[in-house]
């Protein structure tokens, strides 16, 4: 087996083989320690099937038994941060989401009014200019917290590797921080 870090499907697919396979080679040895085959070939071949599928068996015993060590010395603190900023983003975004809409329907009230006053749409556009700068600036925001998020949840998500590289760039400082403070309090407690 390689010493790369084993992701989800990998640990995912190796439980499952071990979930098919531990019952079978169990039964295989009760049939093998039976009395029922007295045959010398029949007992090799249930020996030989037996050796077979035990020894595909410990390779994804040792792939879960890697991703199992992994997951217990997981980047703890990494991973609350992340949740915390992800909530943090969440909330940002609701925020920004609720400021565009609010600059859009101020504006249609107010063009609205001018209108109902006898303004023409021409006159409306060169009286109240529409808040693009406000809402694109918005809209940038959003498309980076959400890009951010992702890479968050992608990373929250990724065990039992928890590979760094999916939230490289991302400032986790404050949360990071805050985080190993409250583990080193509780290691302390």
């Amino acid at each position: 087996m390689n010493n790369l870090p084993i992701d989800r499907a990998t640990f995912e697919e190796a439980k499952t083989v071990l979930r098919t396979t531990t019952p079978f080679i169990e039964s295989l040895n009760t049939l093998v320690a039976s009395n029922h085959f007295t045959e010398e070939l029949d007992i090799k071949m249930l020996i030989a099937i037996d050796d077979w599928i035990t020894a595909h068996s410990n390779k994804f015993k040792a792939i879960y038994d890697t991703g199992l060590l992994q997951y217990e010395n997981r980047p703890q603190a990494h991973i609350t941060a992340c949740f915390r900023k992800h909530e943090a983003n969440q909330r940002e975004i609701n925020l920004l989401n609720r400021a565009s809409e609010s600059l859009i329907d101020r504006h249609n009230e107010k063009a609205l009014v001018l209108q109902k006053q006898g303004f023409t749409e021409l006159q409306i556009i060169q009286i109240l200019p529409f808040p693009e700068e406000e809402v694109r600036a918005n809209a940038g925001k959003l498309t980076t917290l959400t890009a951010e998020s992702k890479s968050l949840w992608a990373f929250t998500n990724d065990a039992p590797r928890f590979d760094l590289a999916l939230i490289e760039g991302i400032d986790l400082g404050y949360y990071l921080e805050s985080e190993k403070y409250n583990l080193a309090q509780r290691a302390a407690a």
